[in-house]
């Protein structure tokens, strides 16, 4: 590692460094709502109660913020291979459990934070007040290393780690670096590390396909993304997938792959959503989620609904009123009659339904 990276009192009168990525700056703090897919939604959930988790696991004392750079412009496979030599050796050796996020600069170069869990208590003794002076910018370097030298005085355990740092991560392809342990509440650090995900996530491009923005340690989550939203939207989508699977005679989703394709659920989203044949919603808002409105609103052809219960008039609010009915039946005919492709599964699948084709499964079953 180059001298002028070096903290500490033998570091001296040396040149400034240049500042570590996104610590000049407050927009990963800004309450900004980035547009995010639903599956790009659960991965920043899922950072957010895995840090959660680690935090009530492990304590407060135990834990720090950890910002990982390289001297030079790697590439994604470069730094992925740096980084698991790195997390192989000496991150085993340091720490008990670890988070990463990737994130690209402006400058396009790629660096990591992460939240770690130390293998020692780096809180104690720790003068974050004298810290948060450091990172004044009109203070000097002078002033800055003397500040954060006399803030980690008091903290024996996050001064070695410090020096352990310093002397191997160059030996791994690493550069300038910083490890401080947590000043406020969990929830905060959660929505700080949050918001560095959800901006990567957000600015993705083609080039960043099939790329992992987020790491784990083995053996400590809580939380995967296999779940789905308790929400107005997901609530209909199983309803209306129910009626959909109910008019195919599908009873599970290898019998869907079967009769739909592997992929159907991206091909037949939109045409699921549109099913419109519900008669009872357990609120108003689910209602209104699904194109209805309270009569008296919009025209004059209203249908009564059942509504937590209680029958009620509504009439559309997204359609015209002659295709607002349409019927789980209509849409699995519509579907694959109007497609050569799908029309061939519809036909393979009435033959399923008939008993007169044998799938793999039954197959199997048989013998």
């Amino acid at each position: 590692m180059s001298e002028n990276t070096r903290i500490g009192a033998e570091a001296g009168a040396l040149a400034p460094a240049p500042p570590l990525p996104c610590l000049s700056s407050y927009n990963c703090t800004e309450r900004m709502k980035p547009e995010l897919t639903a599956y790009q939604q659960r991965v920043a959930e899922c950072l957010t109660q895995n840090i959660l988790h680690l935090v009530k696991r492990d304590g407060y004392e135990w834990i720090g913020f950890f910002t990982l750079t390289t001297p030079d412009s790697p590439t994604w496979e470069e730094y992925q291979r740096r980084l698991h030599s790195l997390t192989t050796h000496l991150f085993k050796e340091l720490f008990q459990a670890w988070i990463l996020v990737f994130e690209y600069h402006k400058d396009g170069r790629l660096h990591c934070h992460a939240v770690v869990a130390c293998r020692v208590d780096i809180r104690t003794g720790f003068d974050f007040g004298l810290y948060l002076k450091s990172r004044q910018p009109d203070r000097s370097v002078a002033e800055k290393r003397k500040l954060i030298r006399q803030a980690v005085a008091g903290d024996e355990n996050l001064r070695g780690l410090w020096t352990m740092l310093r002397r191997r991560l160059p030996g791994y392809g690493f550069g300038r670096h910083e490890l401080i342990p947590i000043r406020k509440t969990a929830d905060a650090i959660a929505w700080y590390i949050g918001g560095y995900i959800r901006k990567s996530l957000a600015g993705r491009g083609e080039q960043h396909k099939r790329r992992r923005f987020v790491r784990y340690s083995r053996g400590w989550r809580c939380a995967s993304v296999h779940f789905a939203w308790n929400t107005e939207g997901a609530w209909l989508w199983r309803k209306k997938l129910a009626a959909f699977a109910r008019a195919l005679g599908v009873k599970n989703l290898e019998d869907m792959k079967f009769a739909c394709g592997p992929h159907w659920a991206h091909h037949l989203k939109d045409k699921i959503t549109a099913i419109n044949d519900l008669s009872a919603y357990p609120t108003l808002a689910h209602a209104k989620k699904d194109g209805w409105a309270v009569a008296g609103t919009y025209g004059d052809h209203l249908y009564e609904i059942d509504v937590g219960g209680a029958p009620t008039l509504v009439e559309s609010q997204q359609m015209p009123v002659d295709t607002v009915l349409l019927s789980a039946q209509e849409l699995a005919r519509s579907v694959f009659q109007s497609n050569p492709v799908t029309h061939d599964m519809w036909k393979k699948w009435q033959r399923v339904t008939s008993g007169k084709h044998v799938t793999p499964k039954k197959a199997e079953q048989r013998s």
